[in-house]
């Protein structure tokens, strides 16, 4: 009988695996965090705190304490406010016809946003002066019947709101506090989000 010669296949090399735990730990520890590198790469630009407490441009802030509020000298005259309005033949809160502008005409030099409720909404090194420059500002200026007036008193967009001309009034709100770095609480800002809902950005006599 012949004899079959056989060719031995050589043995392959086989993988080395880590043994000890410590070893196993850090190869997990290395994968997870790969993982986590790629996780975020993928996460999305979420708003950062700083752009949540703000609301069209406009700090969102509790207000602070009146302590130190002292109403400020000031003069701006009847008819350059009735001029910065566009001469409108009505005040806005009411409607109440205007026929003549001027010394005796029966109105009131009113403050869109009432400079108590500024000084409360005041930013950082807020003073007398800034104050002052407010209570002049033309933007911050309107014509209104006294007993309206006298009705919004101090009180933001949240405790009163205009009978007629609402989304005007939240519109020079916006306006003048960008302009003088004033806050608005929460309750403010829903308010006056409402508001910029219920008509358009100018002054209306007729309609509802």
């Amino acid at each position: 009988m012949s004899e079959v010669q056989t060719r031995s296949t050589p043995e392959r090399p086989r993988p080395s695996y880590p043994r000890s735990a410590k070893t196993w730990t850090a190869a997990i520890l290395l994968l997870l965090g790969a993982g986590c590198a790629e996780a975020e790469q993928r996460r999305p630009a979420w708003p950062t705190p700083e752009a949540e407490t703000r609301w069209r441009g406009i700090r969102v802030a509790a207000e602070s304490a009146r302590a130190g509020y002292q109403r400020p000298d000031w003069d701006v005259a009847d008819t350059q406010i009735h001029l910065r309005d566009g001469s409108p033949p009505c005040t806005p809160y009411t409607r109440t016809p205007i026929s003549y502008v001027g010394p005796g005409d029966g109105l009131d030099r009113e403050h869109i946003v009432a400079l108590a409720e500024a000084w409360d909404s005041r930013p950082s090194r807020f003073d007398q002066t800034p104050l002052r420059a407010l209570a002049e500002d033309h933007a911050n200026l309107t014509l209104a019947d006294p007993s309206a007036n006298r009705s919004k008193s101090a009180h933001d967009a949240a405790g009163w709101g205009p009978r007629h001309n609402g989304a005007w009034m939240a519109h020079r709100v916006i306006e003048v506090k960008r302009r003088h770095d004033l806050s608005v609480d929460p309750a403010e800002r829903d308010a006056l989000e409402t508001l910029l809902a219920s008509g358009p950005d100018r002054i209306t006599c007729e309609g509802p």
